[in-house]
């Protein structure tokens, strides 16, 4: 649900755009369009989300 918000954060996408749900993950990505970067757990730490933390 979060990646379906347009007022979800980058940060928090990224961090979704590396979760281990493929539809999670690939919903996050679709957001993100170019700008993924292999730096979700950098996000993760600045921002104290987990994906894990913000499942359903």
């Amino acid at each position: 649900m979060l990646t379906a918000l347009h007022t979800t954060p980058q940060a928090v996408l990224r961090v979704l755009a590396e979760d281990p749900h493929p539809d999670v993950a690939f919903h996050a990505r679709a957001r993100l369009g170019n700008s993924v970067t292999n730096n979700a757990a950098t996000s993760a730490s600045v921002t104290g989300w987990k994906s894990s933390s913000i499942r359903c």
